[in-house]
């Protein structure tokens, strides 16, 4: 697609001339977020990236608007247009809705993050779509720093995937997971940036369109090596959409759409070939191939795909009994992974103890399980305007600048949704960044394409601007709280690992927040200092700790079984088998908990249900359980 050098050029210009918009600094801002917001990291924190980035994020918003609606008192239209009040109508309807469905959740807490996080979202939103609808002409600067960091975050993953750097960058699993910290999300993100670098592509200088490609080239690679589908499927969404897209609304400009559309195909499957006939030596091949296949035969073929496959639907249906069981309300924002062990965790991946729920992998399922029928439907409206947005300035008479960034800003909100039906990108910063991004640029163009005169401009009312004050220090606390929370809690952990647990204690007390409860793994700071002054023989404490925590997780298998620890040390051999028990039902195959429970029953004299918990331990693991075993065999034809 070529560039248009005349028309769309002028019309750009008669509109900037038109609002008096003769500034760049809003710009100068966002292309400076863009580039911090996706490699912000923390080693001190349980997660390495979302508190911090959600603090860059609260004081990015907190920042914009005390210099620009505040100190420069820029002005806003005085009335938006229907859909855009939709958009953020709907968005504030689902806080006010999630607000009090967390009155009735397990723990109301473990939903106040999201909820300030919603309110954040919405602020940057709104500053997106100003920034846009005021100096569009340089959306190209945050375009070219996205292609950059394109670039960057391809050549961190690559070199993690071949062992040759940033291996010791903190992540929840295989590398390649760039400064992402998981690999499903370091896909997702690259996947995102596929539409702004297009755009770099199609309308910028020659030096800059080989930057461009390089950025094309160096993703499609990494995307590849993430072995993640849901950025596969959402990558290949974003280009079939901007292909369908660019011909319906770009009909001066379907040949050069044709010819570069089959070009990069090409190009894709050249380098496809190549990245596979590489990878031949690192088993990378036999992945990529049952993934891609798991598009067409499903869960059938048994591999390690398979059974991710199988876990995922299993989730699906965990997840669609809770929403069966609360339609109205749902189980509160935060708290899907405090109950979906209650449901039962047959064919799940925590059903042995050594993980925990997080997430089910599907946006719109969570929404609905955390926010109820009703709340889902907030949630989704504000997409669904958006799109409208979209495709009714479509039909209007802009630039063709305007309209190709339209196109591919729509393409890439496809990209978002296909990948929130099989991952959770939402939840982290700089996806939900690329993503708003998308909607503010859509938004922006929209409100431009409204004359001034009908916009009837005005300075930004005391009210309007202390709110958007409030809401970005309330995230800014917010953050802080979590941050810290978060570093506590690692530092209690390593504390413990010493058996320094006196000062386990103070460390783990200085974190506490009756704001923020759990960590992202769902464990409770409570659970740390009971573990702690279970150490000092403090039983008493150590068991007030650990009920606390459990009213903040009341269905965690781990902590079920630190409290039969607790009793064990106590004698209390009864109470503790109970505790043992608990854990089982959320988690049957919890190795530590079988072990203890196994100990526990054989000094109550229950020799056969010993003998029965044990049948269930891997011995390759913990060959000295053998000899409690043993023991319980021969107390059993002792009696005999």
């Amino acid at each position: 697609m070529a560039k248009h050098k005349n028309a769309p050029q002028q019309k750009l210009a008669t509109t900037s001339k038109q609002l008096s918009y003769d500034s760049n600094t809003m710009m100068i801002w966002i292309a400076f977020f863009a580039a911090v917001i996706s490699v912000a990291l923390s080693f001190v924190t349980v997660e390495p990236t979302i508190s911090i980035r959600y603090l860059l994020t609260a004081l990015f918003c907190l920042g914009f608007v005390a210099y620009f609606f505040i100190a420069k008192k820029y002005t806003i239209p005085a009335a938006y247009p229907i859909l855009v009040k939709l958009v953020f109508g709907s968005g504030l309807l689902y806080f006010v809705w999630n607000a009090i469905a967390l009155n009735f959740a397990i723990n109301p807490a473990a939903g106040y993050y999201e909820l300030t996080r919603q309110l954040l979202n919405l602020l940057l939103l709104f500053i997106l779509m100003e920034a846009v609808r005021r100096e569009v002409v340089h959306i190209l600067m945050v375009v070219k720093v996205i292609a950059v960091m394109t670039i960057l975050h391809s050549l961190i993953g690559m070199l993690q995937f071949y062992g040759v750097g940033f291996l010791n960058i903190p992540g929840a699993n295989a590398q390649p997971y760039g400064l992402m910290a998981n690999r499903n999300l370091f896909g997702s993100a690259l996947a995102f940036s596929v539409p702004f670098v297009l755009y770099l592509w199609v309308v910028a200088s020659s030096s800059w369109k080989k930057i461009a490609i390089l950025a094309l080239a160096f993703l499609t690679v990494s995307i590849l090596l993430s072995q993640t589908r849901s950025a596969w499927l959402a990558s290949a969404v974003a280009l079939f959409s901007a292909f369908a897209l660019g011909n319906i609304f770009l009909k001066d400009h379907r040949k050069q759409l044709l010819k570069w559309s089959l070009i990069g195909l090409v190009g894709v499957v050249i380098l496809v070939i190549i990245t596979v006939f590489i990878n031949k030596q690192t088993g990378v091949e036999n992945t990529i191939t049952e993934r891609a296949l798991s598009f067409t035969n499903g869960s059938e073929t048994n591999t390690a795909t398979s059974e991710n496959v199988n876990a995922r639907v299993n989730m699906w249906k965990k997840t669609t009994e809770m929403i069966k069981d609360k339609p109205l309300w749902g189980t509160g924002l935060g708290n899907w992974k405090l109950s979906v062990t209650s449901y039962g965790v047959e064919g799940l991946p925590w059903a042995n103890g050594e993980y925990v729920p997080d997430r089910p992998h599907n946006v719109y399922l969570q929404t609905m399980s955390e926010s109820g029928i009703v709340g889902f439907l907030f949630y989704i409206f504000s997409w669904i305007s958006v799109v409208i947005i979209g495709f009714v300035c479509l039909r209007k008479a802009i630039a063709d600048n305007e309209k190709i960034l339209l196109v591919l800003m729509l393409s890439g909100i496809s990209a978002v949704a296909t990948d929130c039906m099989f991952s959770f990108p939402l939840e982290r910063l700089e996806h939900s960044f690329y993503f708003l991004l998308m909607c503010g640029i859509t938004m922006g163009i929209y409100l431009r394409s409204i004359s001034a005169t009908d916009l009837k401009l005005k300075i930004v009312s005391a009210p309007v601007k202390w709110l958007m004050i409030i809401i970005g220090l309330l995230n800014v606390f917010m953050a802080y709280l979590k941050y810290n929370f978060e570093a506590s809690m690692n530092r209690a952990q390593a504390l413990e690992t010493e058996g320094n647990f006196a000062d386990e204690i103070d460390m783990a007390n200085s974190g506490k927040s009756s704001l923020i409860t759990l960590d992202p793994e769902g464990h409770a700071m409570e659970m740390r200092t009971g573990i702690a002054y279970k150490g000092l023989r403090n039983y008493d404490m150590a068991l007030k700790e650990m009920l606390q925590a459990k009213k903040y997780n009341p269905y965690s298998p781990m902590l079920m079984s630190n409290i039969g620890s607790v009793y064990t040390d106590m004698k209390d051999y009864k109470t503790a088998v109970s505790y043992y028990q608990q854990a089982l039902k959320y988690a049957p195959a919890f190795q530590v908990a079988l072990i203890n429970l196994a100990a526990n029953q054989y000094e109550l004299g229950n020799y056969q249900a010993t003998v029965d918990a044990l049948e269930k331990i891997d011995f390759t693991r913990y060959p000295k359980v053998r000899e409690l075993q043993n023991l319980a065999k021969r107390k059993l034809l002792e009696i005999k």
